[in-house]
C-alpha cells in the first residue's frame, strides 16, 4: 500500500442541483502490485474535541474510509484511538465505531470497545451525511445527521491526539480485495472542528482574537469564561450563535459565517471553531 498526496484533490461537484460548487475528494486505487491510498493528518494535537463533516463514500468494494483521533504507540495495548470506519464491501447503511485497541496482541476481542451500527432514518453512506464525533473525557459519542448512533465509554482516549482522515485498502481480512483498476472515494463538502484551548502551556498567537484580530475573549475571576457561543443552534455549518457575555463580541459574531471561503477561525472562552470549505 502506497500513500500518495496525488489522491487528495478538489473537484467540481457533478451532482444534480449540488449543495456545493466543489468538494474534497480522497481516493484509493488498486494497481497491479499494490494499492494507492490517501491521508491527511492534523499538524496539532487535540485533547477532547468535536469533529463534524458532510461527506459520502462511493466506489468499488475493497476499501476502508476512516476518520479518527490517534495517539501512536509501540504496543497495541498503548494505542489511543477513537474512529469511524466505513467498508465499501458492506451494506450502504453499515458503519463501525471503535475506541481502540479493539483487540489484544494475543487476539482477544474487546466487545465493549466497538459498536457496529446501522445508520438511522434510511441514511446511506454513499449519499451526503453529516457525520459527527464528540470526544469527551468520559466517552466518545457519534452522530449521523444529528441523531446519536453510538456511545462508547470503554477505554476512551485521554491524551492529546492527532486527527486523521484516510482512505485505504490492503487486501486483508478487514477491507478484503479490490479488483485491479478499480477505485473508491471519500468526499467532503466541509469539515468543522470544536476543540479545547484552555491549556495555557500551549498558547497560540491568536488566542483571544476574533475576526480581523479584534478582541473577543473576556476573562475575569481566574480562568472563568465570560462569553459563551454555540454552533448547534444554527442549521448552517460554521455559523456561530452568541448565547451570553461580552456584548461587543456578540455584535461581531451575529449572523457571521466562519470561513466562508477556504477556512476561518474564531476563538472564544475555552474553545475554537474551525471550518474548512472547499470551493
Amino acid at each position: 500500500m502506497v500513500n500518495s498526496a496525488n489522491n487528495i484533490y478538489i473537484r467540481t461537484n457533478p451532482d444534480k442541483n449540488p449543495a456545493s460548487i466543489t468538494y474534497l475528494s480522497m481516493r484509493t486505487n488498486r494497481q497491479q502490485d499494490f494499492q494507492v491510498a490517501s491521508e491527511f493528518d492534523s499538524i496539532d494535537r487535540f485533547q477532547f474535541l468535536s469533529i463534524r463533516f458532510l461527506g459520502r463514500v462511493r466506489g468499488a468494494p475493497g476499501a476502508c474510509m476512516a476518520m479518527f483521533t490517534y495517539v501512536p504507540a509501540d504496543e497495541i495495548k498503548n494505542v489511543q484511538e477513537a474512529d469511524m470506519e466505513i467498508l465499501t464491501r458492506e451494506d450502504y447503511d453499515r458503519v463501525h465505531y471503535t475506541n481502540h485497541p479493539g483487540y489484544s496482541i494475543e487476539g482477544e476481542v474487546y466487545p465493549k470497545a466497538t459498536r457496529n451500527t446501522t445508520l438511522p432514518d434510511g441514511l446511506k453512506w454513499n449519499e451526503w451525511v453529516e457525520h459527527r464525533m464528540d470526544w469527551t473525557p468520559n466517552q466518545s459519542i457519534w452522530y449521523a445527521n444529528g441523531k446519536q448512533v453510538a456511545n462508547i465509554s470503554f477505554q476512551v482516549p485521554r491524551d492529546p491526539s492527532l486527527m486523521i482522515f484516510n482512505t485505504w485498502g490492503d487486501g486483508g481480512v478487514w477491507t478484503q480485495n479490490m479488483t485491479m483498476g478499480e477505485e473508491a472515494y471519500m468526499e467532503m463538502q466541509w469539515l468543522q472542528l470544536l476543540y479545547n484551548t484552555s491549556e495555557t502551556s500551549d498558547k497560540r498567537k491568536r488566542d483571544g482574537a476574533g475576526p480581523k484580530g479584534r478582541f473577543l475573549r473576556k476573562r475575569g475571576d481566574g480562568n472563568v469564561c465570560r462569553m459563551v457561543c454555540s454552533i448547534d443552534d444554527e442549521d448552517d455549518a460554521g455559523v456561530v450563535t452568541w448565547l451570553w457575555g461580552n456584548n461587543t463580541a456578540s455584535s461581531l459574531l451575529a449572523g457571521r459565517s466562519v470561513g466562508a471561503s477556504l477556512g476561518g477561525l474564531i476563538s472564544w472562552g475555552l474553545g475554537l471553531v474551525v471550518l474548512a470549505r472547499w470551493i
